[in-house]
């Protein structure tokens, strides 16, 4: 009996690094030829050539996935996928071959009334987003984020005056009121006084740059790529936890 191909990958479920044994695949080669930058360089792809059913074996479930390769238009119409793994039937992921999940759904979040939004069930939003390879999505979720946080934030330091509009303005207003003079000061000469031991210029640089790259998704006539919603992931990330240090410290006082 063959020794099934399997490949290693991070699990959609449980979100565990491990390997993947494949069950069963298709064989029907059917896929969509197109272009995708990566590794670098734009590189024509068939998406989709074959799907294939695989088990976790850190969460125990079985999860689905579909294979793509480079094109290769007489190779890829007869070809098995076993033609593509290497001589311990292994399915390596690089340049020449991807292998995207079929990603599960988001699990609901627990609401309580009032029914408000929560910036980790967003962030959670924005991953999964990212997964799916919706670019834009990943960027506009990111800024409603900062957008909703730098509220509280705002309510935490002044909370006898109406938040402040727009964002950058609040921005400004909350954390380089010091290095910022007037509503007329610009974005780049804000950045070249930012003191990065200082944990309000740290948050504004993190929340200026996720507000720039979601205006990019937003309202940006250039493609906005994988690269950029990575971006916005870390820095999301980032200022998520830089703000609970913010919050907790006010709280104190």
């Amino acid at each position: 009996m063959a020794i099934p191909l399997y490949f290693e990958a991070k699990c959609p479920r449980c979100e565990r690094y491990g390997k993947f044994q494949i069950s069963e695949n298709s064989t029907d080669n059917g896929s969509v030829v197109a272009e995708m930058y990566h590794h670098d360089e734009w590189r024509t792809y068939d998406f989709g050539l074959f799907s294939v059913v695989s088990f976790c074996g850190s969460c125990n479930n079985f999860v689905c996935a579909c294979v793509s390769v480079i094109h290769d238009e007489v190779k890829n119409s007869t070809a098995s996928l076993e033609n593509f793994s290497d001589e311990h039937r292994q399915l390596k992921q690089s340049k020449d071959l991807i292998i995207n999940f079929d990603v599960p759904a988001l699990f609901p979040p627990k609401y309580f009334p009032p029914l408000t939004v929560d910036i980790f069930d967003l962030y959670n939003q924005a991953e999964k987003c990212y997964r799916l390879q919706a670019w834009d999505a990943v960027g506009i979720l990111c800024r409603k984020i900062i957008d909703i946080k730098s509220i509280h934030m705002w309510n935490a330091r002044f909370p006898d005056k109406k938040p402040a509009q727009p964002l950058f303005a609040r921005m400004k207003q909350l954390l380089v009121g010091d290095i910022s003079g007037t509503s007329d000061d610009k974005n780049a000469e804000i950045r070249n006084l930012l003191d990065f031991d200082n944990i309000d210029h740290r948050l504004f640089y993190d929340m200026d740059n996720i507000r720039a790259n979601g205006n990019d998704a937003t309202h940006g006539l250039v493609a906005y790529l994988a690269d950029d919603a990575e971006s916005a992931l870390i820095y999301t990330k980032n200022f998520m936890e830089l703000s609970g240090k913010w919050t907790s410290s006010h709280r104190k006082k």
